[in-house]
């Protein structure tokens, strides 16, 4: 997996929804080293809202975004995370809903640095509630273009 290593990267995938009524988030994608929690982390919150977070404690750098997009229960939706050099934009169903600017992006493509998990937070006890389905992981920046056929395939 060494090729895949770089700045630049996209996953997307479907997810379902079952609920938000759990005193804990909901994890679609986190990218940790074992015992700590560099990397990105990408979930729903207990209320329905996305939260993102960078963050390398050897830097001491670290980057939390809570924003709302509208994540609906009981229904497919299609996700798309971009990451560039400097952005991570988030697409719902074909379309940008959300944009970011960390003050960094972890490469989390990186196999030899971080625990690849879907579905899973660093810890033990947090599960995405739900289902996921057609993940796909790519070493480049999607385009807009390229996203919107993904989403209407």
């Amino acid at each position: 997996m060494n090729e895949l290593k770089t700045s630049a990267w996209s996953i997307s995938l479907w997810a379902k929804a079952d609920g938000f009524n759990r005193g804990a988030p909901f994890y679609l994608l986190t990218t940790t080293p074992p015992n700590n929690a560099d990397g990105f982390w990408w979930h729903f919150w207990t209320n329905g809202t996305v939260w993102y977070r960078t963050e390398d404690s050897i830097n001491g750098e670290r980057g939390i975004e809570n924003v709302s997009v509208p994540i609906q229960t009981g229904v497919w939706q299609h996700h798309v995370i971009v990451a560039t050099e400097n952005t991570i934009r988030h697409y719902l169903n074909g379309e940008e809903a959300f944009t970011w600017t960390p003050s960094f992006i972890p490469n989390i493509l990186d196999a030899n640095d971080l625990i690849f998990r879907i579905g899973e937070g660093y810890n033990s006890g947090y599960f995405f509630d739900g289902s996921v389905d057609d993940v796909h992981v790519y070493n480049t920046s999607l385009s807009g273009e390229e996203i919107y056929e993904l989403y209407i395939e």
